[in-house]
């Protein structure tokens, strides 16, 4: 199994409100789409300013074509951009982990 997990650090509340309503806006085309739709995580105890949203693949093609069709929607394409636009504290990042193997 792969996890994508993309960490988001909103400035404002208003920015906090807005990111929510884009990963709602994600999920709904997502979902029209039959891709993968996120989980969405805040910290209970910490800094308090970070979103990070979680997408499970069954396996690493499934994740490269679903970014292939992604960055090819013009709808998908023109949500990005708004996530680009955030007021947002320091540039977000993400990453992929894949299952972990023994190695004994």
């Amino acid at each position: 199994m792969y996890r994508l997990r993309i960490h988001m650090f909103p400035k404002t509340i208003d920015a906090w409100n807005e990111a929510m309503a884009l990963f709602d806006e994600y999920d709904k085309l997502a979902d029209s789409k039959g891709w993968v739709q996120g989980t969405y995580w805040m910290q209970t105890v910490g800094d308090g300013d970070e979103i990070i949203g979680e997408f499970e693949y069954a396996d690493l093609a499934s994740f490269q074509r679903e970014g292939e069709e992604n960055v090819k929607d013009a709808e998908m394409v023109a949500l990005f951009r708004k996530f680009d636009a955030l007021d947002t504290v320091r540039s977000g990042y993400s990453e992929l982990l894949e299952t972990a193997l023994g190695l004994g």
